[in-house]
């Protein structure tokens, strides 16, 4: 499939392959050293608004250089800049991915920068209004550069005569619940330093400022209108997260004036400023001493056991992508490694390929298509899957395996809501189970990762501990079968769970593996 459209006047032919995203607004296509944006609806207010953009934008932010236009002369998008690398700054909340990438002194500098970039948008009139960890992307270090980061679909940005009308539900200020953000202009300065302050919150300490848990409060979004923090120290922390009492003592009070007692302010320089070091311990923190050294109990034995439940700490655990036959991708093919096969054809540089130990897992995305295929690691051809399509951005995407089924799980963002899916197919590419809905709202879409089969049953990881779930072919649902609460404490939601020998499972986390032990098959 391809697109004809005019970038400043000159013809240009946009393929399915030049895909960089979509979201819920249109889609992204590289062009040389440009992105070009194009709109599933132009709208004449998105076409009055663009005309109307502010000139002399702060350099961090990526705006229109561009109109570009249909045959008929008619606006369809924009082009602009296009960055090299990017990712998506939903990253810094993600522990294994940013502990390894980037050092708290680094995400502070990362901080200066966007808050630097919010107050001058703010002295020209614009306020950003969607601020969230979607709309900021980073590139990497190059050469002496750190990790430098920029605000991105400028155009939703809200600037005089023209609102914003979406924000992102985790990042909206809590004085607008309830807000008709379509009719009014209630995004504001203040709302932009609330949507940083939990950027920044949850790129330190890897929880949402309300996230965590608490039985007088069952979701964020009630915590929130309460203004119950995780900072009361009342609130169960996810296994990921840092404790609040690494952050500094200036940290810690800006933090909880801003989501306890509603404090609008810019990011303070003395919090922009705090000196992190790195414990011994593997902890970064910005305390004289060590908050967590100094709080720490003896390690408990190697094997624990609770009931029918036998836990061992243990130094490695089977890696799931280790088996004979690869695959790989040669342009517009995916061909076998072992002996040079074709399994089929797919859509080159737009296809994600996921492998067991004999199956694997494939898709793109072709304008309002995504197109699933299923193949066998060791003999024939692709297989086309009926799955619905993935609508709005995709945020994040695992698939798990059985030696004849495959779970594709994924989060999708769009109008500031965040969707999972999850899909079982057989070997066959018979589809038995399928779910579609808000985060966290079932079982199975409590998280992306989390998940692991065996013989088709769907063991998952949940803030309750571990559940299983089986396929009913009849209603192509997923139904929970049997809860293990006794596993609550050693298995984090967003861990990687395994299948080890004689139905146990291997618990993998940012910091340890655990093999859990079942008196009896758990998928049994």
């Amino acid at each position: 499939m391809s697109t004809t459209i005019f970038m400043g006047g000159q013809r240009v032919r946009l393929e399915d392959r030049d895909l960089l995203g979509q979201g819920g607004e249109g889609r992204v296509f590289r062009v040389g050293d440009r992105a070009v944006k194009l709109f599933f609806t132009m709208t004449d207010e998105r076409r009055r608004k663009l005309a109307a953009f502010p000139t002399a934008m702060p350099g961090r932010v990526i705006g229109p250089l561009d109109q570009c236009t249909d045959a008929r002369g008619v606006m369809v998008g924009y082009a602009m800049r296009a960055l090299e690398g990017a990712v998506d700054a939903h990253r810094l909340g993600q522990r294994k991915w940013r502990e390894n990438a980037m050092r708290a002194p680094d995400v502070l500098g990362v901080f200066r920068e966007l808050s630097t970039t919010v107050a001058r948008l703010h002295a020209q009139g614009v306020v950003v209004g969607d601020l969230n960890d979607g709309n900021v992307v980073l590139t990497p270090p190059l050469g002496n550069a750190p990790w430098q980061p920029w605000f991105i679909d400028a155009d939703s940005m809200q600037w005089r005569g023209f609102p914003c009308t979406v924000a992102h539900e985790r990042f909206l200020d809590p004085r607008l619940y309830g807000v008709d953000l379509a009719h009014t202009a209630a995004l504001s300065k203040e709302s932009d330093w609330y949507a940083l302050a939990v950027l920044l919150f949850t790129s330190l300490l890897y929880v949402h400022p309300y996230g965590g848990a608490h039985a007088s409060f069952p979701t964020m979004l009630r915590r929130a209108e309460g203004r119950h923090s995780i900072l009361r120290g009342d609130v169960k922390l996810p296994h990921a997260a840092l404790r609040p009492e690494v952050l500094g003592d200036d940290a810690l009070a800006f933090f909880a004036g801003v989501f306890d007692r509603d404090a609008r302010a810019p990011l303070p320089a003395s919090v922009l400023e705090s000196r992190f070091v790195r414990c011994a311990c593997g902890v970064e923190h910005a305390r004289r001493v060590c908050p967590v050294c100094t709080v720490r109990v003896p390690v408990p034995a190697a094997v624990r056991t609770f009931g029918r439940l036998r836990a061992a700490t243990v130094l490695s655990a089977p890696d799931p992508r280790r088996h004979d036959a690869l695959v790989r991708i040669d342009g517009d093919w995916l061909s076998r490694t072992a002996d040079g096969t074709r399994i089929g054809q797919i859509l080159e540089g737009q296809t994600q390929v996921s492998v067991g130990a004999s199956l694997g897992f494939a898709f793109y995305r072709a304008g309002l298509v995504t197109m699933s295929l299923l193949f066998d690691t060791r003999r024939g051809p692709l297989r086309q899957l009926a799955l619905p399509h993935l609508e709005g951005k995709l945020v994040e995407w695992s698939v798990a395996f059985d030696d004849g089924h495959a779970l594709f799980s994924a989060a999708t963002e769009q109008a500031g809501r965040v969707i999972h899916v999850a899909h079982l197919v057989d070997a066959r590419g018979e589809l038995l189970a399928t779910e579609t809905g808000p985060a966290g709202s079932s079982t199975i879409l409590a998280g992306v990762s989390g998940k692991c089969l065996a013989n088709g049953a769907v063991l998952v990881a949940t803030d309750h501990g571990l559940v299983l779930l089986r396929a009913d072919r009849a209603t192509r649902s997923f139904v929970p079968v049997r809860a293990f609460p006794e596993t609550r404490d050693l298995v984090p939601p967003d861990a990687d769970l395994l299948v080890g020998p004689g139905g146990s499972v291997y618990v993998v986390t940012h910091d340890a593996i655990v093999h859990l032990c079942f008196e009896g098959n758990p998928s049994s």
